[in-house]
């Protein structure tokens, strides 16, 4: 018998120049995500670089360089693992 797993997973998407669109391959009891920006990819900080709306799909950050990835959060705006891929805006 094989096992099979089914990872729940956010996909983040970029134009290159901070219009992030994403997706989700689960159903979110929470109806907000954090965005995370960071200046190397690799180290992220601790707090949110903005908050949005998840059902809409989409979020303008442009105008800020940098990596960007995000991740539901609960009513209390506590992050809700997993974190998307993370995608770079030109900042343009």
């Amino acid at each position: 018998m094989r096992a099979s797993w089914i990872w729940a997973a956010i996909l983040l998407a970029s134009d290159g120049h901070g219009h992030l669109t994403w997706t989700l391959n689960f159903t979110s009891a929470y109806g907000q995500i954090n965005i995370y920006k960071s200046a190397d990819g690799v180290t992220w900080p601790s707090d949110a670089y903005d908050g949005w709306d998840l059902a809409s799909g989409s979020r303008d950050c442009s105008g800020d360089p940098g990596w960007f990835r995000i991740c539901i959060c609960d009513d209390d705006g506590n992050d809700v693992l997993p974190y998307s891929n993370a995608v770079y805006s030109d900042g343009l």
